[in-house]
Protein backbone atom coordinates (compact mmCIF):
# COMPACT_ATOMS: atom_id res chain seq x y z
CA UNK A 1 0.00 0.00 0.00
CA UNK A 2 1.22 3.49 -0.86
CA UNK A 3 0.91 6.56 1.33
CA UNK A 4 -1.71 8.98 0.04
CA UNK A 5 -1.02 12.72 0.03
CA UNK A 6 -4.01 14.43 -1.59
CA UNK A 7 -7.72 13.96 -2.21
CA UNK A 8 -10.36 15.85 -4.20
CA UNK A 9 -13.93 15.04 -5.12
CA UNK A 10 -16.82 16.40 -7.14
CA UNK A 11 -19.45 14.25 -5.43
CA UNK A 12 -19.75 11.16 -3.24
CA UNK A 13 -19.35 8.99 -6.33
CA UNK A 14 -16.55 10.90 -8.09
CA UNK A 15 -13.46 11.22 -5.87
CA UNK A 16 -9.74 11.18 -6.74
CA UNK A 17 -6.77 10.51 -4.46
CA UNK A 18 -3.02 10.66 -5.14
CA UNK A 19 0.12 9.52 -3.35
CA UNK A 20 3.52 7.89 -3.50
CA UNK A 21 5.04 6.06 -6.48
CA UNK A 22 2.64 7.49 -9.05
CA UNK A 23 -0.49 6.35 -7.22
CA UNK A 24 -3.79 7.74 -8.49
CA UNK A 25 -7.05 6.25 -7.27
CA UNK A 26 -10.67 6.94 -8.23
CA UNK A 27 -13.79 6.25 -6.14
CA UNK A 28 -17.11 5.76 -7.95
CA UNK A 29 -19.30 5.53 -4.84
CA UNK A 30 -18.79 1.81 -4.44
CA UNK A 31 -15.08 1.01 -4.78
CA UNK A 32 -11.62 2.52 -5.26
CA UNK A 33 -9.88 1.77 -8.56
CA UNK A 34 -6.22 2.37 -9.43
CA UNK A 35 -5.62 4.58 -12.46
CA UNK A 36 -2.60 4.48 -14.77
CA UNK A 37 -0.54 7.61 -14.15
CA UNK A 38 2.39 6.59 -16.33
CA UNK A 39 4.91 7.63 -13.65
CA UNK A 40 6.50 6.39 -10.44
CA UNK A 41 7.09 9.92 -9.11
CA UNK A 42 5.36 10.86 -5.86
CA UNK A 43 2.23 13.00 -6.08
CA UNK A 44 1.49 15.70 -3.49
CA UNK A 45 -1.91 17.14 -4.40
CA UNK A 46 -4.88 16.96 -6.76
CA UNK A 47 -7.62 19.38 -7.80
CA UNK A 48 -10.20 19.53 -10.57
CA UNK A 49 -12.42 21.97 -12.39
CA UNK A 50 -14.67 19.19 -13.69
CA UNK A 51 -14.66 15.44 -14.20
CA UNK A 52 -12.88 16.03 -17.51
CA UNK A 53 -10.31 18.50 -16.19
CA UNK A 54 -8.30 17.31 -13.18
CA UNK A 55 -4.70 18.17 -12.24
CA UNK A 56 -2.31 16.05 -10.16
CA UNK A 57 1.04 17.51 -9.05
CA UNK A 58 4.22 16.32 -7.39
CA UNK A 59 7.98 15.97 -7.47
CA UNK A 60 10.34 17.14 -10.21
CA UNK A 61 7.93 19.73 -11.58
CA UNK A 62 5.37 17.02 -12.35
CA UNK A 63 1.89 18.03 -13.50
CA UNK A 64 -0.54 15.52 -14.97
CA UNK A 65 -3.90 16.39 -16.52
CA UNK A 66 -6.93 14.12 -16.69
CA UNK A 67 -9.37 14.74 -19.56
CA UNK A 68 -12.02 12.25 -18.50
CA UNK A 69 -10.43 9.27 -20.20
CA UNK A 70 -6.73 9.30 -19.32
CA UNK A 71 -3.82 11.12 -17.66
CA UNK A 72 -1.30 13.12 -19.70
CA UNK A 73 1.96 14.67 -18.49
CA UNK A 74 2.34 18.42 -18.98
CA UNK A 75 5.62 20.33 -19.34
CA UNK A 76 5.60 22.74 -16.41
CA UNK A 77 9.07 24.07 -17.17
CA UNK A 78 10.07 23.48 -13.54
CA UNK A 79 12.25 20.86 -11.85
CA UNK A 80 11.41 21.60 -8.20
CA UNK A 81 8.58 20.12 -6.16
CA UNK A 82 5.07 21.29 -6.97
CA UNK A 83 3.31 20.84 -3.67
CA UNK A 84 -0.26 22.04 -4.24
CA UNK A 85 -2.78 23.03 -6.90
CA UNK A 86 -5.97 25.08 -6.96
CA UNK A 87 -7.99 26.71 -9.72
CA UNK A 88 -10.62 29.42 -10.08
CA UNK A 89 -13.95 29.39 -11.87
CA UNK A 90 -12.37 31.39 -14.71
CA UNK A 91 -10.23 28.36 -15.55
CA UNK A 92 -6.93 29.77 -14.28
CA UNK A 93 -4.97 27.12 -12.36
CA UNK A 94 -2.42 27.99 -9.67
CA UNK A 95 0.42 25.74 -8.50
CA UNK A 96 2.45 26.21 -5.29
CA UNK A 97 6.13 25.51 -6.02
CA UNK A 98 9.08 24.76 -3.78
CA UNK A 99 11.34 27.60 -4.92
CA UNK A 100 9.75 30.99 -4.16
CA UNK A 101 7.17 30.99 -6.94
CA UNK A 102 3.62 30.38 -8.02
CA UNK A 103 3.08 28.71 -11.36
CA UNK A 104 -0.04 29.73 -13.26
CA UNK A 105 -1.74 28.01 -16.17
CA UNK A 106 -3.87 30.22 -18.41
CA UNK A 107 -5.17 29.04 -21.79
CA UNK A 108 -2.61 26.24 -21.86
CA UNK A 109 0.38 28.50 -21.11
CA UNK A 110 2.49 28.18 -17.93
CA UNK A 111 4.03 31.23 -16.25
CA UNK A 112 6.19 31.36 -13.12
CA UNK A 113 5.43 34.27 -10.81
CA UNK A 114 8.01 35.05 -8.05
CA UNK A 115 6.57 35.75 -4.58
CA UNK A 116 9.25 35.85 -1.89
CA UNK A 117 12.87 34.60 -1.90
CA UNK A 118 12.31 32.66 1.33
CA UNK A 119 9.04 30.96 0.48
CA UNK A 120 8.68 27.20 0.05
CA UNK A 121 5.17 26.85 -1.34
CA UNK A 122 3.28 24.14 0.52
CA UNK A 123 -0.45 24.79 0.25
CA UNK A 124 -2.64 27.04 -1.87
CA UNK A 125 -6.35 27.82 -1.83
CA UNK A 126 -8.57 30.66 -2.90
CA UNK A 127 -12.03 32.00 -3.42
CA UNK A 128 -11.34 33.83 -6.69
CA UNK A 129 -8.51 35.13 -8.88
CA UNK A 130 -8.33 38.20 -6.64
CA UNK A 131 -8.56 36.41 -3.29
CA UNK A 132 -5.91 33.73 -3.05
CA UNK A 133 -3.71 32.45 -0.20
CA UNK A 134 -0.47 30.45 -0.14
CA UNK A 135 1.23 28.91 2.89
CA UNK A 136 4.87 27.90 2.92
CA UNK A 137 6.64 25.04 4.70
CA UNK A 138 7.96 27.31 7.46
CA UNK A 139 4.66 28.92 8.52
CA UNK A 140 4.78 31.84 6.11
CA UNK A 141 1.42 33.03 4.82
CA UNK A 142 0.81 35.22 1.76
CA UNK A 143 -2.26 36.78 0.12
CA UNK A 144 -2.90 37.64 -3.52
CA UNK A 145 -5.37 40.43 -4.36
CA UNK A 146 -5.38 39.93 -8.12
CA UNK A 147 -2.34 42.14 -8.66
CA UNK A 148 0.23 41.67 -5.89
CA UNK A 149 1.31 39.09 -3.33
CA UNK A 150 1.66 40.45 0.21
CA UNK A 151 2.97 38.64 3.32
CA UNK A 152 0.49 38.14 6.14
CA UNK A 153 3.20 36.28 8.05
CA UNK A 154 6.82 35.84 6.95
CA UNK A 155 8.36 32.34 6.96
CA UNK A 156 9.73 31.25 10.33
CA UNK A 157 8.62 28.34 12.55
CA UNK A 158 7.99 25.02 10.79
CA UNK A 159 5.79 23.80 13.66
CA UNK A 160 3.06 26.25 12.62
CA UNK A 161 3.15 25.28 8.95
CA UNK A 162 -0.28 25.28 7.31
CA UNK A 163 -0.76 21.92 5.61
CA UNK A 164 -4.31 22.48 4.36
CA UNK A 165 -6.48 25.53 3.60
CA UNK A 166 -10.19 25.72 2.89
CA UNK A 167 -12.70 28.55 2.51
CA UNK A 168 -16.20 28.29 3.92
CA UNK A 169 -18.43 27.44 0.95
CA UNK A 170 -20.99 30.17 1.63
CA UNK A 171 -18.83 32.83 3.28
CA UNK A 172 -15.57 33.87 1.62
CA UNK A 173 -14.51 35.74 4.77
CA UNK A 174 -14.16 32.50 6.73
CA UNK A 175 -10.95 30.54 6.19
CA UNK A 176 -9.88 27.27 7.86
CA UNK A 177 -6.27 26.17 8.31
CA UNK A 178 -4.79 22.91 9.56
CA UNK A 179 -1.18 22.99 10.82
CA UNK A 180 1.59 20.51 11.57
CA UNK A 181 1.69 20.81 15.36
CA UNK A 182 -0.20 23.95 16.34
CA UNK A 183 -3.78 22.75 15.86
CA UNK A 184 -6.65 23.75 13.60
CA UNK A 185 -7.46 27.42 13.14
CA UNK A 186 -10.37 29.42 11.75
CA UNK A 187 -10.26 33.02 10.58
CA UNK A 188 -13.53 35.00 10.42
CA UNK A 189 -11.91 37.80 8.38
CA UNK A 190 -9.68 36.33 5.67
CA UNK A 191 -6.57 35.65 7.75
CA UNK A 192 -6.48 38.96 9.62
CA UNK A 193 -7.32 37.15 12.87
CA UNK A 194 -7.02 33.47 13.77
CA UNK A 195 -8.83 31.43 16.40
CA UNK A 196 -7.30 28.12 17.54
CA UNK A 197 -9.94 25.37 17.52
CA UNK A 198 -7.63 22.94 19.30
Amino acid sequence: LEQLEGIFGFSTNDVFAVGENGTILHYDGKAWTAMDSGTTNDFQDIWGLSGSSVYAVGYNGMILHYDGSGWTAMDSGRSDYIMAVWGSRTGTVYFACQNNAILTLVNGIFESVPIDPDIYGYEIWGFSDSNLFIADAFSGFFHYNGTDWSPLRKPGNKGRTVVDLEFHRQNSNVLYAATYYAGVFVSPNQANQWINLG
